[in-house]
């Protein structure tokens, strides 16, 4: 059996990828670091435009990091295809970070965080996007 191919390639695009400047982040939902990278790079792209700066983001999920795998796949089932409704759930959820990496929820179960990352999800998709 063949393996499949890819109708596009992993992660997220912001821009073309012939534009000057490529930018690759890996970027990981529980991760501290990606959090301040993610910030740092999110001033990046207001300062210049999607002609000049091509963003492509992937996500990576540590294993240190109980939450991250389940944040993972939540922010991609909203996101869809979309790279925008990808950036500004991943930005929401970077900015709940602190409420769900480790020692925040060490006395909770995956389901709770399931259902906590539910409701995040339903009330990010009611109320719109945030940045563009």
């Amino acid at each position: 059996m063949a393996i499949p191919i890819p109708a596009r390639p992993s992660g997220y695009q912001l821009g073309d990828a012939n534009d000057p400047v490529v930018v690759e982040m890996f970027l990981e939902l529980e991760c501290p670091f990606s959090k301040r990278g993610r910030n740092n790079a999110m001033k990046v792209i207001e300062a210049y435009s999607p002609e000049q700066v091509c963003w492509m983001f992937q996500l990576m999920t540590l294993g240190n990091h109980r939450q991250s795998w389940d944040a993972t796949k939540a922010v991609m089932a909203v996101a869809g295809d979309d790279v925008r409704k990808f950036v500004d759930f991943a930005s929401h959820i970077f900015s709940k970070q602190s409420e769900f990496a480790n020692e925040a929820w060490k006395d909770h179960t995956q389901t709770e965080f399931h259902h906590s990352t539910a409701r995040q999800a339903h009330d990010f998709l009611d109320r719109g996007f945030l940045l563009f």
